[in-house]
């Protein structure tokens, strides 16, 4: 799987979380936490 595809895939996954968020569904913060430092992990280490 490329990079690309794993951005698209976590940055789908982070949306859904935050939908899940906005409508008072029970959401672990350090999920979005963990998501976030992955989509920055990617995005520094092509750079």
């Amino acid at each position: 799987m490329n990079t690309n595809q794993k951005l698209f895939n976590l940055q789908k996954e982070l949306v859904f979380l935050r939908v899940k968020q906005k409508t008072k569904q029970s959401t672990k913060t350090h999920l979005l936490k963990k998501i976030k430092y992955q989509i920055s992990k990617i995005l520094t280490s092509n750079t």
